[in-house]
This record gives structure tokens, C-alpha cells and sequence, in this order.
């Protein structure tokens, strides 16, 4: 809880930030900000990390649309034996199929408020399943709400809460959309957008929390229920709960307005890398950008291995760059002269807890041991002893993601 809304804080500063660098010198971009911070490599750089960033949320969209679908059908309808390809959760099929109907009709639309009737359904979608997780809690049937919370404190670690930062991270990144809304807004001033920040931060500490928490309340003594799951409460067995699918056919609805706005950021980082003296594309040069950074995404989606690899690696590496580093050096440039000591100091100790994390989280995970090379050495007892180490494991890295 602590984590969430101190990620929410610390995004609210970094996305204000944007918005007083981007009002000092009347540039609406990260790109723009970047040539203006230090010249032409430096933009060549946050080009590279904004277009890997916002192409690896539509990724991770994906696998999410494709994993609640077919989970959909298999719950909602139980009795028709549909085709594997329907309700494989890491298949393709309904990746394709969103990625054709829906995520290239609407991010073919070049301005972000024609898709707020879709964000306002959204919403609205995401309140409903956090209402049905929070009232499945007190359900019986689906779990034994009578955990004792004192030895469940006892068990957090250090380790879980710093394997969690990468998601709390991968939560907070709107920075790709925040200058391109702001500067659509009808009535734009600072005052008017850091109003709308501090809502959109609380709204989204309050619904992580909500749910994070009762989650956490319905299978705290019951982690093997979320083996199969990486640790996404909402593919668990809820006892074939109705309300719990039609939650999550909601939510599912609720991605569609989410991938145009990761796409679009993506599709614009890549037309700046191609023609970075083009400033606005013709329409067939942007069907045919959007529709190639759709297709590498589903096909990204289908090779990798879950939705956990995508939200680790981009809330560990290209998340705090973007959202933490970037956002600090543009307002350090823009307001270099009128800086006081302590905006420098907290800006400089951002910076520096974000290059800390970054190098943290590659040291870690690149220096794991590969399970192919230990599968090529054990025998069948070290392969039972693997095994069962393995099931603890995920067990205690499950309730550390819920």
C-alpha cells in the first residue's frame, strides 16, 4: 500500500515536470524537449527508449486481451467444446483479431480525445471488477477470509517489495500521453493540469490498492490457486464465479482505449527515428507505420513468454528512464536559472534512485542461472528436488506480485 502511493506521488511529480518543461519553452514533445536538453544524440536516445517503452505496453496489452478471452469462454461457456486456437490463453488468435477490429481502426485517430468516451466505458469497466473482487473477499465460498494478517506481515521481505517496485512502475507510466494531452487541452494552464494529475494518481493508488488487497485477502492461504497465473488474480479460480467473468469480459473492454494510447506513442517515436524533420505524417505513411507497429506487437505477444516478462523488464529498465531520468533533466535544463538548492537536491536524488534501480534490477536478473543449462545436468532426483524448490518459488514470488 505504502509502495503504491508512493509510486503515485513520485508520478505525479515526474508528469508535472513534463508539463512545467514543456509550458518554459512551448514544446509538446519528448523529442523536442530532448534536442532542446542537449542536442541531436541526446533525442536520438529518448527516441529509442520512448518508442521501446510505448511498444512494449501494447505487448503487454495483448497478452492480456488475448489470456482474459479465451478464459472468458472457457468459464462463461463450459459446455461447447470450442477449438484450442479459441481458448489457448498463449495463443494468437485473439490477438489478431483485436489487433485488426480494434487496435488499428482506433489508433488511426491522430488526437487523444476522440477515444474519451471509450476511456470513460473503461473506466467504469474497471470499477465494476474492483467492486467484485473486493465483495468475492467476503465470500466464503471462494476463500476463507479469517488469514491471519500478523504472521502474512511477518512473511513480507525486502526481496518481494523490490521485485514489485518494476510493477508499480510499469503502473505509473502515462508519461508517453501526458504532453500530447495537455497540449489538447481547450483551456491549458499548469494549474488546470496538475489538477487533473493529482486525480488521475489517486484514482489509480485507490483502485490498485483496492484490489491488490482483497486479492491478497482471498488467496493468502491458498497461493496454489495462482501457480498457472503469473500471479494475475483475475485468471484464478474464483469457483466459476459470474460475476467474476463478466468482470473480467469488462475489463477486457476496458484494454481496447488502452492500446491506441501505448500505439500511438509508439507509432509517433518510430516516424521521428525514420523522418525526424517531418512534422505530421500523411495518412497512407501513418496506416502503414501504425499497422507495422501493431503487427511486430502481436507477434512480440505470441513469442514471449508471459505478461510478468514484459511488465518486469519494462518497469525495471526503460520505465524509470522514461518516467523518472528524462522528465528530471528536461526540467533541470528548462529552469536551470531559477532552480532553488532544494528542487535541485530532490531532483538529483530522483535521478539517482532511479540509476540505482535500473542497474539493481539488470545485475539481478541477468546474473539468474539459465534453467535450460540446469535441466541439461540433472538426474531424476535432482529433478524432483528442482521441481519442488521451484513450486515454493513461485509460490512466495506470487503473493510477493499480488
Amino acid at each position: 500500500m505504502v509502495q503504491i502511493f508512493g509510486c503515485a506521488i513520485l508520478g505525479y511529480v515526474t508528469t508535472y515536470l513534463l508539463v512545467c518543461s514543456a509550458e518554459k519553452i512551448q514544446k509538446f514533445n519528448y523529442f523536442e524537449l530532448a534536442y532542446f536538453s542537449f542536442g541531436g544524440p541526446f533525442r536520438l536516445m529518448v527516441k529509442i527508449v520512448f518508442f521501446l517503452c510505448s511498444w512494449s505496453y501494447g505487448v503487454s496489452y495483448f497478452i492480456l486481451i488475448n489470456g482474459y478471452i479465451a478464459t472468458s469462454l472457457r468459464t462463461l461457456i463450459p459446455n461447447v467444446d470450442f477449438p484450442d486456437y479459441l481458448i489457448d490463453v498463449n495463443g494468437y488468435f485473439w490477438q489478431v483479431v483485436i489487433a485488426v477490429a480494434v487496435a488499428l481502426p482506433l489508433s488511426l485517430k491522430r488526437r487523444i480525445t476522440s477515444l474519451i468516451i471509450w476511456c470513460l466505458i473503461g473506466f467504469g469497466c474497471i470499477i465494476f471488477i474492483m467492486i467484485t473482487i473486493t465483495a468475492k473477499a467476503f465470500d466464503t465460498k471462494v476463500c476463507d477470509i479469517g488469514i491471519n494478517l500478523r504472521d502474512h506481515l511477518n512473511d513480507l521481505r525486502f526481496g518481494g517489495i523490490y521485485q514489485t517496485l518494476s510493477t508499480c512502475i510499469y503502473a505509473y507510466t502515462c508519461h508517453p500521453n501526458v504532453l500530447d494531452a495537455y497540449y489538447e487541452l481547450e483551456r491549458r494552464s499548469k494549474k488546470r493540469m496538475s489538477k487533473i494529475l493529482i486525480l488521475l494518481m489517486l484514482i489509480c493508488a485507490c483502485l490498485y490498492s483496492v484490489c491488490g488487497a482483497f486479492g491478497y485477502f482471498t488467496f493468502a492461504d491458498h497461493p496454489e490457486q495462482l501457480i498457472n497465473t503469473s500471479g494475475n488474480i483475475l485468471l484464478a479460480d474464483y469457483k466459476g464465479s459470474l460475476l467474476v467473468q463478466l468482470g473480467i469480459v469488462f475489463l477486457t473492454i476496458s484494454l481496447f482505449p488502452a492500446l491506441p494510447l501505448c500505439i500511438k506513442p509508439a507509432k509517433d517515436g518510430l516516424l521521428d527515428i525514420i523522418s525526424p524533420s517531418e512534422k505530421q505524417d500523411s495518412f497512407p505513411k501513418h496506416f502503414i507505420l501504425t499497422a507495422i507497429v501493431i503487427s511486430t506487437q502481436v507477434l512480440c505477444a505470441y513469442a514471449v513468454a508471459g505478461i510478468s516478462d514484459v511488465i518486469n523488464w519494462v518497469g525495471g529498465t526503460l520505465g524509470p528512464l522514461l518516467c523518472l531520468v528524462f522528465p528530471v533533466i528536461f526540467y533541470m535544463r528548462t529552469h536551470k536559472t531559477s532552480m532553488k538548492k532544494i528542487e535541485k537536491l530532490l531532483l538529483f536524488l530522483i535521478m539517482t534512485v532511479a540509476f540505482v534501480f535500473v542497474s539493481l534490477f539488470v545485475l539481478t536478473t541477468t546474473n539468474t542461472v539459465s534453467y535450460t543449462h540446469l535441466r541439461a545436468h540433472e538426474t531424476g532426483r535432482n529433478l524432483v528436488c528442482r521441481l519442488l524448490l521451484e513450486k515454493k518459488k513461485n509460490t512466495n514470488m506470487i503473493m510477493d506480485s499480488i
